[in-house]
């Protein structure tokens, strides 16, 4: 993993470690950002530990130590910056002989997955391998269901923290076939959009109540409903983070549709998020 370890010091070199921002701009409409791209810096704090910083990511420890050779060492300083991915995996160096059909066969990932996560650059010599598990001896093939989920336009998390789920309906009846998942929040927080895209309606929905509908890149779409204070209109363009309004007392219902032959299929919404790891610090929900 030697190269691995000096992608990391060049960002260190560069400077862009150490602002605690996501490190990059904006995905287009034919790719995702590359995973590259979005990747964080945390700085570590007295009474850390490995096992608690990568559970407040949403993260397996193991993908930490892989990209952080600091971490291997055994003692971390407070102040010592590490570098944070969206979702586990492992970055790797590609020989010039292999191809992507080549190093997506060899982890067991789909191509056009592979290729999408880094931002559709196929000569990249450094490579993110998501669901791939790092050991002392090399990154090791693991099946998941994360590469089948990574082409997903979700960035970030739609609250400011994460909050209880549970499956639901935008009417509320959780009893029957949710297509959805709510969010029980007890206190206004803010709703942010979760990817870049146009603002397809806002206003008041059958069964959703106030709602907000957002299309996303390769025919995704998401709902918002259950808002208050609506900041954002119909044509608008939002990113990834816009604050699209707030919950009131029946917290957020969210939903994550895919536009099919049948129209905009529900896809549960929650091993998406789970991929995202915890949301940006926006101070309080």
């Amino acid at each position: 993993m030697h190269g691995c370890d000096q992608y990391l010091r060049l960002f260190i070199i560069l400077g862009v470690v150490g602002t605690g921002l996501v490190l990059g701009g904006q995905s287009t409409v034919a790719c995702p950002v590359p995973i590259l791209e979005r990747l964080t810096a945390y700085q570590w704090r007295g009474g850390d530990r490995l096992e608690t910083v990568a559970q407040a990511h949403g993260l397996r420890p193991v993908t930490l130590l892989g990209l952080n050779p600091v971490l291997r060492q055994g003692t971390v300083s407070v102040g010592t910056t590490i570098v944070i991915p969206p979702m586990d995996g492992v970055l790797i160096q590609r020989s010039r002989q292999e191809s992507l059909p080549d190093i997506a066969q060899r982890y067991g990932i789909r191509p056009d997955v592979l290729f999408e996560v880094n931002g559709c650059q196929a000569n990249s010599p450094t490579l993110f391998i998501p669901g791939v598990r790092w050991s002392e001896q090399g990154a090791v093939r693991q099946n998941q269901p994360i590469a089948e989920l990574v082409t997903t336009p979700l960035q970030r998390y739609p609250l400011g923290a994460i909050a209880p789920t549970i499956p639901d309906r935008p009417d509320g009846q959780t009893s029957a076939m949710p297509t959805g998942v709510r969010f029980q929040i007890s206190t206004p927080a803010s709703i942010y959009a979760v990817a870049a895209g146009t603002v397809a309606f806002v206003g008041d929905r059958p069964g959703y109540g106030s709602l907000i509908v957002i299309n996303h890149a390769q025919g995704w779409q998401t709902r918002y409903s259950s808002v208050q204070n609506i900041r954002v209109r119909v044509g608008q363009s939002v990113q990834a983070g816009t604050s699209l309004g707030q919950t009131g007392e029946q917290g957020l219902y969210f939903e994550l549709r895919q536009n099919s032959p049948q129209g905009w299929v529900a896809r549960d919404p929650l091993p998406y998020l789970s991929l995202l790891g915890a949301p940006p610090s926006q101070g309080r929900p």
